[in-house]
C-alpha cells in the first residue's frame, strides 16, 4: 500500500471514530450501580436495543469500529466487565467468573429496564450472550456470537491450555491479542495497545486468569444447553482464530444451533475490529431479514 493510501486509509478510519468519542460517546458512558458494585457502559443512539458484551480480557473500546454506525438506527449498550475498563472488579473476597459475569447482566438488564434486546457477544461475551438467551428467550430478539466460548470440545488439550491461562505463567496479554488477531488495523492497533498497558497490570491480570479458571466449570460448557434456543441467532467465526476454531468450535455452535446462520470471515477472534464493514454488512442484513429495525 502506497504512503498516500495508506494515510487516505487512516484518516477515513480513525477520524470518525475519534470525532464520535469526542462528540457524543463520552457523554453516553455512565456508571450504573449494580449489587455487586458500579459499572461502567455506553448508552447511545436511539431505537431496537443492542447489547454489547466483550470478551476476556477487553472493554467496551473493543467495539469502537461499529459503535458509530449502530448508534444511528439503533440504542447500543456496551458494558465494561467488572474489572474491566472503567468498572470496578468484584471486590479481593469473589472470585471473577462467567457464572459471576453472567449475574452482572441480568442485573443490569434489569436495572436498565430493557425489555428485549438483541445480545452482541464475542468470546466470553459470546458465551454469556447465548446462556442469557436460554434463561430468558422472551426479553432476546436476536443473537449474534461472536467467537463464543462455550463449544469448545473437551480435551486434554483445551484443558491444559485453561489452566495455563489461569496461571502465573500465563501469555502476555499484548502477545495473546497478535496471535488470535488475524488482520492489523488501526482499530486492532488500538486493542493492541490496551492488552500492553490496562490488561497487563496486576489487577486485570488477576481477573482474567480467574476468568480462565472458571472456563474449566462444566456449566461453561453450552453444546447440550444451546439447543434450546430458538431467537434468529448469527454465528461468526474467524479462520484465522487459533483460540475459538471455526472448523472446531464453529461446528459445534451449529450442530447445536442448527436454525443459526454460520459465517466464516478471513480474520482472527475480533471479526468486528478487524474487518469492521464486512462485519457491519452482516450485522445489517441480519437484523433488517429479522425486521429488528
Amino acid at each position: 500500500m502506497s504512503h498516500s493510501r495508506l494515510f487516505q486509509f487512516s484518516f477515513l478510519t480513525v477520524i470518525p471514530m475519534v470525532l464520535f468519542w469526542m462528540s457524543s460517546a463520552m457523554a453516553s458512558e455512565r456508571t450504573i450501580w449494580l449489587s455487586t458494585g458500579p459499572v461502567n457502559l455506553l448508552d447511545h443512539g436511539e431505537g431496537p436495543t443492542l447489547v454489547l458484551l466483550h470478551a476476556n480480557p477487553g472493554n467496551l473500546r473493543d467495539f469502537d469500529a461499529i459503535i458509530p454506525t449502530l448508534s444511528e438506527s439503533y440504542r447500543v449498550i456496551a458494558i465494561d466487565w467488572p474489572g474491566y475498563g472503567v468498572s470496578s472488579g468484584l471486590g479481593p473476597l469473589t472470585t471473577t467468573t462467567e457464572t459471576a459475569l453472567y449475574a452482572v447482566l441480568v442485573e443490569a438488564m434489569d436495572t436498565l429496564e430493557i425489555p428485549e434486546a438483541v445480545i452482541i457477544g464475542n468470546s466470553v461475551g459470546g458465551q454469556i450472550a447465548a446462556r442469557y438467551a436460554i434463561e430468558f428467550p422472551d426479553r432476546v430478539s436476536g443473537l449474534v456470537l461472536v467467537s463464543p466460548g462455550g463449544f469448545t470440545p473437551d480435551t486434554w488439550l483445551t484443558r491444559f491450555f485453561m489452566r495455563w491461562q489461569s496461571s502465573r505463567w500465563s501469555l502476555a496479554p499484548e502477545f495473546f491479542a497478535k496471535l488470535y488477531i488475524g488482520q492489523r488495523n488501526a482499530h486492532t492497533a488500538s486493542i493492541f495497545n490496551r492488552a500492553a498497558s490496562l490488561h497487563s497490570t496486576t489487577d486485570v491480570l488477576k481477573v482474567t486468569r480467574e476468568m480462565w479458571g472458571s472456563f474449566l466449570d462444566p456449566s461453561h460448557d453450552l453444546s447440550q444447553s444451546a439447543r434450546t434456543i430458538t431467537q434468529p441467532s448469527l454465528l461468526v467465526f474467524g479462520k484465522r482464530d487459533p483460540v475459538i476454531q471455526f472448523k472446531k468450535d464453529g461446528q459445534v455452535a451449529k450442530a447445536a444451533m442448527e436454525h443459526a446462520e454460520l459465517v466464516a470471515l478471513d480474520c482472527g477472534h475480533m471479526a468486528f475490529a478487524e474487518l469492521p464493514d464486512e462485519f457491519l454488512g452482516l450485522l445489517l442484513a441480519f437484523l433488517q431479514r429479522n425486521n429488528i429495525q
